[in-house]
């Protein structure tokens, strides 16, 4: 399991604030599949996105909304470019950790980092498992953000909020994805019980 956050770069940091000028979406009912049969260049993770990618790849973040296939858009997107793994997960983690987002498009958010996940398991996208290796060292910021978010929302808002994440977690630990300590860790940093 990862050991701690990832840091983002300042680019990232600067790009993802920009992509909060989006309506916020509800959550969708359940994390989309991607398209099995789809590849990826071989190389994952550590090429830099080209300008015109990332500018295209923050106005599928700015408009994610509640509509499944909004989300499986931008999810096929990011596994269309496994090579550029690394800027994909950070442009996510650091839309997920601003704190003037709001909750709906938070959790948008996060259900785009849950498709992620689940196809980072693809054998028919070489490199998928970046995905999974990149957002276990960004997910602790993300979850501490969600319980700084928590603290400032009323005790109804607050709870379910929790309620969201909790079922998000416990079909995260069916899917095997992570260690389920890990899980726990994620759980704790939420719950204010451990440190991000």
């Amino acid at each position: 399991t990862a050991a701690g956050a990832a840091q983002p770069s300042q680019a990232a940091a600067a790009a993802a604030k920009a992509t909060e000028s989006g309506k916020g979406p509800a959550s969708p009912e359940g994390p989309g599949k991607g398209d099995g049969d789809r590849r990826a260049e071989p190389q994952a993770g550590g090429n830099s996105m080209n300008p015109e990618d990332a500018e295209e790849f923050f106005n599928l973040l700015r408009t994610l909304d509640k509509d499944r296939e909004s989300i499986k858009r931008a999810m096929v997107y990011a596994m269309d470019r496994v090579q550029y793994a690394a800027d994909l997960v950070d442009f996510v983690a650091q839309s997920l950790t601003l704190a003037e987002t709001p909750v709906p498009t938070k959790m948008a958010r996060l259900y785009l980092a849950s498709d992620l996940l689940y196809n980072s398991g693809s054998t028919a996208v070489r490199g998928a498992s970046a995905f999974r290796t990149l957002l276990e060292k960004s997910l602790p910021a993300v979850f501490a953000s969600f319980r700084d978010l928590s603290s400032t929302l009323g005790r109804l808002s607050a709870e379910h909020l929790k309620e969201d994440l909790t079922r998000l977690l416990e079909v995260w630990d069916r899917w095997a994805v992570f260690h389920p300590q890990y899980l726990e860790r994620l759980r704790g940093i939420f719950l204010g019980s451990s440190g991000a």
